[in-house]
C-alpha cells in the first residue's frame, strides 16, 4: 500500500473511533446507475451522472462527510451533491451543489440548476486504491470543502445561492466506491448506513423528500382532485400531472405556510411527434381561493375578474404565485378550472403538477423553520394540526426540538405504515370497472381472494384511521410507542398476507440476464443491446412454495443473451430466442424443461424471435427475413409475423406490414395477437396497437387502440382466461418497451379511451406517452383472472425482479437474483391448447393480375394474386357528413415498402426523401363502383399493404382509411362500412346487397399507366404541362408561380412551388388545429409530426386543397378532361408523393437525393461552394441569409436554382431588371441591371455547371436514372 494511503487509513481509523448515532433504515433513492452494497460499502458503475439521494430531511446549514475510493485511473469524477432538490434520472437533472473528486488530481465544485454551472476546478491529490475522506461544511450561502481533513476550497455563492436540500452522492462517467457517510445538522452528527435503496420511480408517490422541501406533488396526501382530472405527462420529462379540460373541476391543497405557488403545465398543449385538433392552443384560466375566499391580486400573476374571482393564466411560465403574505398557519387552497381559454380559439386545459409552499417571516429564522417543518409533517389531520400548534409556539431555536420530535415521529409512523397504505381492495373507480362487473363474474378462486383481501383492507383502514387521529405528545409516550408497535405489526401482517399468496403459486420458469436497451419500441427486435454490454444469461425453474430451495438452472451461457421465452402447452418444452456467442441476430431455440434436448430451430442472417406454439404443432414467430422491407424513419429491417414447422422449415410470411409487427401471442380462439406499428397518413409515433390474424394470414383485424395517444404502445398482450380481457405492457414509442401494466377490454369499443376500453393497473407510472421508463414494468402473464406475474425494475437497486401483481396494484416480490435481472416468468404447468383454425379454402387457381414493368417504381413485371372485399354499406360511419348517393367509388391504394436501409439525412426526416408529406411511394390499384345501397364487391391485390378511399364521381376523397389491411391470395374479406370497426359484422344475409348480384368488380389499373405508381413527374406533371405552364413558366411566370417540371435541388419547380413555397405545411396545420380557415394550395402534413385524430369526412386531401379548383374551364379557359382532374385528386389524396421508388443515385448525400451534392459523399459540389456561394453571400445574404453547410438557408430557397434551364433560376431572374427579361423585384441596393453583370455571369456559370453535374448522376425523378442503392439493404454480420 502506498505511504500516502497508509497515512490516510490511519486518519480515517482515528476519525471512526468516536461512536455516533446511526440513521439505519432511513434509506436512499437512486436516479440512474447501478448502485450495489456489500459489507457496508457502496459501489456505482459510473455512467452519465447516476445519483443516490439520502432520505434524511433537507437542511440549509450543516455538515456532511463520506469516504470515497477509486480503483482505476478512468476519467470522470465522483463525490457529493448537496442542497439537492428536483432530482430526476439524467446527467444534470437536479438542483444542488456538486463537490466531486477526479483521480486526475483535482476537485470539481459546481452548481446545478437542471444544468451544470462550473464554479471551481481546484488541484487536489486524489490517490488510487485507498479511501479518501471528503467533507463539506455548509452555511446559508457558503461551502467549505475538506479532503482528508485539509481545507481545499472555500466558496461564497453570491450569484445564485441554493437555500436548502438533501445530501446525495453522484458519479460522472466512472466507477467509484463509498463508505462511512455521515450528516450533521444542529450539532447532531448521524451515521447513515447504505441500506434500503430504492429506484427513483419506486420512491415517487408521497415522497417525503419533496415534502421536506415544501413541494406538494399531485399525488401527495395533502392534495385532493375531483374525479374528472386525468393523468398526463407534462413537459416531456418524467414529470406527471393531472389535467382537466372542463369548467368547475377542482383541486384542493392543505398546506402550512405563508405563500404558495402552482407548479403546472405551461405554454401550449402539445406532445412530441403528434398534432391534435387543439394543438398549440394556449392553456386556460383557473380561479384561486384561499380559505374559502378569493385570493388577493399579485402583479403579473393573479388578477381579479369582473365576477370578483381571483384568476390565473396557466399558459404563462411553469410556476405561478397563488398567494403571498399569508398569516403563518394552516390554510386550504382551492384551484378551479374556469373552462375559459386565455384567448379566442385557445384551450380550456389546466394541468397541475403540484404546489410549492414557502414560509417567509423576515428576521425570524427559527419561526420560518418551524412552519416549514410543520408543513412537511404527514400522517393525517391530527398530526398536521398538532404540528401547526407546536409551530405557533416557537420563538427561537430552543423551541424547535419538540416540533422536530413530532416530525420524526410522524415520519417513523409514516414509514412503518408504508405497506399498509399501498393495500387496495378495489381498482380505482372508472366506467370500465363498473361496466366490467356486468360481464365478468369472478371464479370461486378469484372471489375467495377478493374476500380475503377485503377483510385485510378493512383491518388496515381501521389501523390507519387510528394512526391518523392520534394526538402526539412525545416520542416516549407509551401510547405512541404502542401505536407504533401496532402499526408495525399490522404492516407485517400485510407483508405476510401477500407472501402467502406468492407461496401458493405453482412452479415457474424464467430467464435471467441484463435488460435490453433500444432507441424505439418497434425496433426492439433488431436494435436492442444488453445494458452496459453485460452479456450472460440463464433459464431457471423455481417453486415459490419452497423458497428455501434454490432455483434450478436448466441452461446457462456467459456470452449470450436471451430475448423472450415461451412454453409448450404440455409445459415440457421451453422455446426461447437468443443471441448466442455475441451473434448479431436472435435465433429461436427449444429445450426440455429438465435441461436436455437443446436445439436451434432458426438460422440465417435475420432476426427471429417470439416463438408461439400453434395447436397443429407448428410455430408462429416474428422474423426480419422478408427481403425489401425496412422501417421508414430509422435504419433497420421490418419484422413480420411468420409461421414455420416445428423444425424451422417452410417458414411463411403472413404480413405485408411496411413497418413492423412485434409482441406476438395467441388467443383461445386460435387467432394470433400482436402489436402492429403502422400508419396511413397519420402520426408515425403513436400507432402501436393490437391486431389479430389467423395463422394462415387471413382476417387481419384491429383488436384495440389504433387512435390511442397514451400509451403509444400496447405490448406483450396476453389473454386472461375466464375474463374476456387482456393484460399488457403500456409502453412508449421510443426507448425500450417498458412502462406500466394495464388491462384492455375491446367489448366497449376498439378505440375506447382510457378508463373505458383500457385502464392502468400500476399507478406508479400513471402516464407513459413517450417517456423513457426503463426501470419499470414488463412481461405480464396471467396466473388467474386478476393476478399476474410481472418483471419490475424498481423496488430497490435498479434490477428487474419477479413480482406477483393483482389488478388493484397490490404487488409482492416473488423472486430476485442479487446479481442480475429476471424476465418472462411463466407458470410451469400445462395449459389448454387454443382452438385449431382451418386453413384458407379458395378457388383454384387463384386469379392474378398482370402488372407491367414501369421503372423505376415498378422495375419488373409481375403477376399479382388477388382476393376480394365486400363492403355492405359504405355510408355506415360517414353519415350524416356524407349524404347517401355521394360516394360513387372506392379507390384501392397501396403503400409500397421501403426497399433500402437509409434514413436521417436531415431533409424532412427522410432517407431516402420521398415527398413533402408521406414517407412512402404510393400506388393506385384502381376503383370499385359503389352501388345505390352503399354496397361494393371488388377484387383487390393480395400480399400488399392496402387501404381504401371513399371518393365522389371525380375521384375526390370523401373519407380516408387511416390504417392498412391486407388479403391472402383467394381470400374474401367483408366489413360493415367505411370508418366502421372491421369487427362490426355485415348483414347476416349479404345476398340482398346490390353488389352481390354480380361478380366482383375486376381490378383494373389506372389508364395513365406506370403500373399505378404515383410518379409525380410522369403522372402529375403532364397534367400541369397541358393546362398550366403556358402561364406559369419561364423567368417571370404569372403571380411568380412556376409550374413547369424543371429540376430543383430535391424536387421540381412545380412541386416546390405548390408545396414548399406556398407554405402548404404551415397552412395545413393551422387548418387542422382550427387556428385558421384558410385552405392550403395542397394539403401537406409531414408525418413525423402527424395528426392524432384521423381526418373527418370531407376534411382531407383534395377537399381541403385549393389546387383542384383551378382545373376548371373558368380558370384554364378550356375544359379540363375528367381524367386529368382525377390525376390531381389521386396525387393530393395520396399525401403528395414525389418519388416513385426508394431507390436512389446519391449514396451519401442529404436524404440520398441531393442533386447539388457529390454522388458518394454529403459534400456540396464545387460549383456551389466555390462558384455560387461566394457571389450569393456577397450580393444576396444581407436579405436572404448566408449559405451554410446545407447550402441555402431555408427550404423555400432550394427552388431558386433551376437545374434544367439555369437561366430561369429565380436566383438570377428575381432581381434581374425587367428590361433584361427579369422579374425586376425591387430590393435594397441590389439589382442585376443586365445579364452582362459579372456576378450574374458567375452565378449562371456555376448553375450551368450544376446542371451538368446533376445529369451526370441523374436522380430517380430524372431521365436516365440508374439505381445505385442495390447494396443498401440492412447489413447482417452473421
Amino acid at each position: 500500500m502506498p505511504a500516502i494511503c497508509l497515512m490516510i487509513a490511519a486518519l480515517l481509523a482515528s476519525a471512526a473511533d468516536a461512536a455516533e448515532p446511526s440513521a439505519a433504515g432511513v434509506g436512499f433513492v437512486s436516479h440512474g446507475g447501478n448502485w450495489t452494497v456489500q459489507d457496508g460499502e457502496l459501489a456505482v458503475d459510473g455512467g452519465p451522472g447516476p445519483k443516490l439521494i439520502c432520505r434524511l430531511p433537507a437542511f440549509s446549514v450543516g455538515e456532511a462527510g463520506v469516504e470515497v475510493r477509486f480503483d482505476s485511473p478512468a476519467d470522470g469524477n465522483a463525490g457529493f451533491i448537496l442542497k439537492t432538490s428536483r432530482c430526476g434520472t439524467g446527467a444534470d437533472r437536479f438542483t444542488g451543489y456538486e463537490v466531486a473528486l477526479n483521480p486526475a488530481g483535482h476537485l470539481v465544485l459546481g452548481r446545478h440548476r437542471q444544468n451544470f454551472e462550473p464554479i471551481r476546478n481546484v488541484p487536489c491529490e486524489v490517490p488510487l486504491g485507498c479511501w479518501i475522506q471528503l467533507s463539506v461544511i455548509l452555511g446559508q450561502d457558503t461551502l467549505e470543502v475538506l479532503v482528508n481533513g485539509k481545507r481545499v476550497v472555500q466558496y461564497q455563492d453570491r450569484e445564485h445561492p441554493l437555500s436548502r436540500g438533501q445530501v446525495g452522492l453522484r458519479a460522472w462517467q466512472r466507477p467509484a466506491r463509498f463508505r462511512n457517510l455521515w450528516i450533521s445538522t444542529r450539532g447532531r452528527k448521524t451515521l447513515v448506513p447504505f441500506d434500503n435503496i430504492a429506484a427513483a420511480a419506486a420512491a415517487l408517490p408521497g415522497s417525503q423528500a419533496e415534502a421536506d422541501e415544501g413541494f406538494h406533488r399531485h399525488d401527495d396526501p395533502t392534495v385532493h382532485f375531483d374525479p374528472d382530472w386525468q393523468y398526463t405527462v407534462v413537459g416531456g420529462d418524467v414529470r406527471w400531472g393531472l389535467r382537466s379540460d372542463r369548467a368547475g373541476t377542482k383541486v384542493d391543497l392543505d398546506f402550512i405556510g405563508t405563500a404558495v405557488e402552482l407548479v403546472h403545465g405551461a405554454g401550449n398543449r402539445d406532445a412530441w411527434g403528434v398534432i391534435y385538433p387543439d394543438s398549440n392552443r394556449p392553456y386556460g384560466l383557473a380561479a384561486v381561493e384561499i380559505d374559502g375566499q378569493a385570493a388577493h391580486a399579485i402583479e403579473g400573476a393573479v388578477w381579479i375578474n369582473t365576477d370578483g374571482r381571483a384568476v390565473i393564466d396557466t399558459s404563462r411560465g411553469g410556476r405561478t404565485p397563488l398567494a403571498r403574505g399569508l398569516s403563518p398557519g394552516r390554510h386550504r387552497l382551492t384551484l378551479t378550472n374556469l373552462g375559459q381559454p386565455r384567448e379566442p380559439g385557445g384551450s380550456t386545459t389546466v394541468t397541475v403538477i403540484g404546489f410549492q409552499v414557502e414560509t417567509e417571516i423576515p428576521d425570524r429564522q427559527a419561526q420560518e423553520e418551524a412552519w416549514r417543518i410543520a408543513n412537511a409533517v404527514r400522517g393525517g389531520d391530527a398530526w398536521r394540526q398538532r404540528a401547526a400548534e407546536l409551530a405557533a409556539t416557537v420563538k427561537d431555536d430552543g423551541d424547535l426540538p419538540r416540533l422536530e420530535e413530532l416530525h420524526a415521529a410522524a415520519r417513523k409512523l409514516h414509514t412503518a405504515a408504508a405497506r399498509m397504505r399501498a393495500v387496495r381492495a378495489e381498482p380505482p373507480p372508472s366506467a370500465m370497472v363498473l361496466r366490467e362487473k356486468e360481464y365478468w363474474k369472478p371464479s370461486a378462486e378469484t372471489q375467495a381472494y377478493l374476500e380475503r383481501l377485503a377483510a385485510l383492507k378493512q383491518r388496515v383502514d381501521s389501523q390507519l384511521a387510528a394512526a391518523g387521529a392520534f394526538r402526539f405528545q412525545s416520542a416516549e409516550d407509551p401510547r405512541y410507542q404502542s401505536l407504533l408497535a401496532e402499526v408495525r405489526k399490522r404492516d407485517q401482517e400485510v407483508e405476510a398476507f401477500f407472501q402467502a399468496e406468492t407461496r401458493s403459486l405453482r412452479p415457474i420458469i424464467f430467464f435471467t440476464g441484463a435488460p435490453l436497451r433500444s432507441g424505439a419500441v418497434p425496433n426492439y427486435v433488431w436494435q436492442s443491446e444488453p445494458e452496459g454490454n453485460r452479456w450472460g444469461c440463464s433459464i431457471r425453474t423455481w417453486d415459490p412454495a419452497h423458497p428455501e430451495v434454490p432455483a434450478k438452472t436448466i441452461f446457462e451461457e456467459p456470452d449470450s443473451v436471451i430475448f423472450d421465452l415461451n412454453l409448450s402447452y404440455d409445459a415440457r418444452t421451453a422455446f426461447f430466442s437468443m443471441r448466442r456467442d455475441h451473434a448479431q441476430c436472435w435465433q429461436i431455440y427449444e429445450i426440455n424443461v429438465d435441461g436436455s434436448g437443446l436445439r436451434q430451430l432458426t438460422s440465417g442472417p435475420h432476426y427471429n424471435v417470439c416463438p408461439v406454439p400453434l395447436p397443429d404443432g407448428r410455430i408462429a414467430f416474428l422474423s426480419s427475413r422478408t427481403p425489401g422491407y425496412h422501417t421508414v424513419c430509422q435504419s433497420g429491417p421490418s419484422v413480420h409475423v411468420h409461421v414455420m414447422n416445428r423444425d424451422g422449415s417452410r417458414a411463411r410470411d403472413l404480413s405485408t406490414n411496411t413497418l413492423t409487427d412485434f409482441g406476438l401471442s395467441i388467443l383461445r380462439d386460435g387467432r394470433l395477437l400482436f402489436t402492429r406499428w403502422e400508419y396511413v397518413d397519420v402520426t408515425l409515433t403513436y400507432r402501436q396497437s393490437l391486431w389479430t390474424q389467423y395463422p394462415d394470414g387471413r382476417q387481419l383485424q384491429l383488436y384495440f387502440g389504433n387512435t390511442i395517444l397514451d400509451p403509444a404502445t400496447f405490448w406483450q398482450a396476453r389473454e386472461i382466461p375466464g375474463r374476456d380481457a387482456l393484460v399488457c405492457t403500456l409502453a412508449p414509442h421510443h426507448h425500450s418497451p417498458h412502462g406500466a401494466i394495464g388491462l384492455v377490454k375491446n367489448r366497449f369499443g376498439l378505440e375506447a379511451p382510457r378508463d373505458f376500453g383500457f385502464r392502468w393497473i400500476t399507478q406508479e407510472f400513471p402516464a407513459v406517452l413517450d417517456l423513457d421508463l426503463f426501470w419499470s414494468y414488463r412481461d405480464p402473464y396471467p396466473v388467474g383472472e386478476n393476478r399476474f406475474l410481472v418483471s419490475y425494475g424498481g423496488g430497490g437497486v435498479n434490477r428487474f425482479r419477479l413480482y406477483l401483481l393483482d389488478d388493484m396494484d397490490n404487488r409482492q416480490l416473488v423472486y430476485e437474483d442479487p446479481t442480475t435481472s429476471c424476465f418472462y416468468p411463466r407458470p410451469l404447468v400445462p395449459r389448454p391448447r387454443p382452438a385449431a383454425v382451418s386453413g384458407l379454402v379458395s378457388e383454384s387457381p387463384v386469379r392474378t393480375l398482370h402488372v407491367p414493368a414501369a421503372p423505376p417504381g415498378q422495375p419488373a413485371s409481375a403477376d399479382v394474386p388477388l382476393g376480394r372485399f365486400l363492403v355492405s354499406d359504405v355510408y355506415r360511419g360517414l353519415e350524416p357528413a356524407v349524404e347517401r348517393g355521394r360516394v360513387k367509388q372506392i379507390r384501392i391504394m397501396e403503400q409500397l415498402p421501403k426497399t433500402v436501409d437509409r434514413t436521417w439525412y436531415k431533409v424532412m426526416d427522410q432517407g431516402p426523401l420521398m415527398g413533402a408529406s408521406s414517407y412512402y411511394a404510393k400506388r393506385v390499384w384502381g376503383y370499385a363502383p359503389v352501388e345505390a345501397d352503399g354496397s361494393a364487391y371488388f377484387e383487390a391485390p393480395a400480399g400488399k399493404e392496402i387501404y381504401f378511399q371513399a371518393c365522389d364521381e371525380e375521384g375526390r376523397e370523401l373519407q380516408r382509411m387511416t390504417s392498412a389491411t391486407q388479403l391472402m391470395p383467394g381470400e374474401t374479406q367483408s366489413c360493415a362500412g367505411c370508418h366502421e370497426s372491421r369487427q362490426t359484422a355485415p348483414p347476416a344475409s349479404t345476398g340482398s346487397l346490390i353488389a352481390m348480384q354480380r361478380p366482383p368488380t375486376p381490378l383494373t389499373l389506372p389508364e395513365w399507366g406506370q403500373a399505378g405508381i404515383l410518379d409525380y413527374n410522369r403522372v402529375v406533371q403532364p397534367v400541369l404541362d397541358r393546362h398550366c405552364v403556358r402561364c406559369h413558366d419561364g423567368p417571370h411566370p404569372d403571380g411568380g408561380l412556376r409550374l413547369d417540371g424543371n429540376y430543383t435541388r430535391f424536387f421540381s419547380m412545380s412541386y416546390d412551388n405548390l408545396i414548399i413555397r406556398s407554405r402548404a405545411e404551415e397552412v395545413s396545420r393551422a387548418l387542422y388545429t382550427g387556428r385558421s380557415t384558410e385552405l392550403p394550395m395542397v394539403q401537406s402534413l409531414h408525418l413525423l409530426y402527424g395528426i392524432m385524430v384521423p381526418f373527418q369526412p370531407l376534411a382531407s386531401g383534395s377537399f381541403v386543397s385549393r389546387l383542384p379548383d383551378y382545373f376548371h374551364e373558368s380558370h384554364c379557359e378550356e375544359p379540363v378532361p375528367i381524367g386529368d382532374r382525377r390525376r390531381i385528386h389521386e396525387w393530393i389524396d395520396a399525401m403528395i408523393p414525389y418519388y416513385p421508388t426508394t431507390d436512389f443515385a446519391h449514396r451519401e448525400a442529404l436524404s440520398n437525393r441531393d442533386k447539388w451534392a457529390h454522388p458518394d459523399r454529403q459534400d456540396l459540389l464545387d460549383w456551389f461552394t466555390r462558384g455560387f456561394a461566394p457571389v450569393y453571400d456577397r450580393r444576396c445574404a444581407a436579405c436572404h441569409g448566408k449559405t451554410n453547410e446545407l447550402g441555402l438557408a431555408a427550404e423555400r430557397q432550394w427552388a431558386w436554382i433551376d437545374l434544367t434551364k439555369p437561366e430561369w433560376s429565380p436566383a438570377l431572374t428575381a432581381h434581374l431588371a425587367k428590361s433584361a427579361n427579369g422579374r425586376g423585384i425591387p430590393t435594397q441596393g441590389f439589382q442585376f441591371a443586365s445579364t452582362a453583370d459579372p456576378d450574374y455571369q458567375a452565378l449562371l456559370q456555376a448553375i450551368t455547371e450544376g446542371r451538368r453535374k446533376a445529369y451526370e448522376t441523374p436522380e430517380a425523378d430524372m431521365p436516365g436514372f440508374v439505381s445505385r442503392s442495390q447494396d443498401r439493404a440492412f447489413r447482417y454480420r452473421d
